[in-house]
């Protein structure tokens, strides 16, 4: 049966009122489910702390096999990025805040290690060069080709910081294509007690002929100057063959190249590991 007209609650403010009633109770409900949901992950969370990488590429996604060496380190170890970034730095702020949450996933996996980001264009990076040099593992540091550059243009701190790298017997490395060999030399003349290691040999493409004129005229630039060094490394990571030729003779022009230039005091050896792992093997390499 209908209701008569007036058991009905059909006018304006009653309708308002049942509204309120009903959106009032609904917000209720939803601030208490909300409260507890807030209240549970909060328990669980201090009971288990969780870390979830949501990019897409998995960027902070550690391996097993890195997660089983930072769970068993029974050493404390400390883990130093140099950057610049100031106006005549090349170090770009979301790289380097990516090494920053990268090392942070480390971090949480091991309380014994431990990282330190170094800005070479603020005055902390004196202090911090004071702590790092008294240790006597710590040897210097590897800027980029642009860093060279931009640096040497502006003047300022970035001269000043290589001359208390000098004053401490610290060295500098030097990484670059080709290029960065002329502006190793122009370093090397404005500070010339420092030492400056090129590395890579600059980066040669390696192809088993003789070098390049161009970079035996940039290698005997800087092999003039006698606080400049030359890494080998790299060598067979920059040839074209894949895998890299295991044949002494094939790298003989360059290696004969280095030999005469700077001698076996000014040449060092590096591995390059692991990036030498894409060619071939370490006993490849050796």
């Amino acid at each position: 049966m209908p209701k008569s007209p007036e058991n009905q609650s059909n006018t304006p403010g009653a309708t308002a009122g049942n509204r309120r009633t009903r959106y009032g109770a609904l917000t209720a409900v939803l601030i208490t489910a909300a409260a507890a949901i807030a209240l549970f992950i909060g328990v669980i969370g201090e009971r288990t702390a969780q870390r979830y990488d949501l990019t897409a590429t998995r960027t902070y996604t550690l391996s097993d096999r890195t997660t089983r060496l930072l769970r068993t380190l029974d050493m404390p170890v400390e883990v130093v990025v140099v950057v610049n970034l100031g106006p005549e730095g090349q170090a770009d702020i979301r790289s380097v805040q990516r090494i920053r949450d990268l090392l942070a996933e480390y971090r949480a996996r091991s309380p014994r290690l431990t990282y330190t980001i170094i800005d070479t264009a603020t005055a902390e990076f004196e202090k911090h060069l004071e702590r790092f040099a008294a240790n006597r593992l710590f040897r210097g540091v590897r800027i980029t080709h642009g860093e060279i550059e931009s640096g040497l243009a502006a003047g300022g701190s970035f001269v000043r910081h290589c001359q208390l790298l000098a004053d401490r017997g610290l060295a500098l490395d030097v990484l670059g294509g080709p290029a960065v060999i002329a502006s190793a030399t122009r370093l090397a003349a404005e500070v010339p007690r420092l030492t400056i290691v090129i590395d890579h040999a600059g980066n040669l493409r390696v192809d088993g002929k003789p070098p390049p004129g161009d970079w035996r005229e940039m290698m005997e630039a800087a092999a003039k100057r006698s606080n400049v060094r030359c890494k080998v490394s790299a060598i067979m990571e920059n040839t074209a063959a894949n895998p890299a030729p295991r044949e002494v003779e094939y790298y003989k022009p360059v290696l004969d190249a280095l030999w005469e230039l700077f001698g076996a005091e000014r040449l060092l050896f590096g591995s390059n590991w692991p990036i030498w792992t894409r060619k071939n093997s370490y006993s490849g390499v050796v």
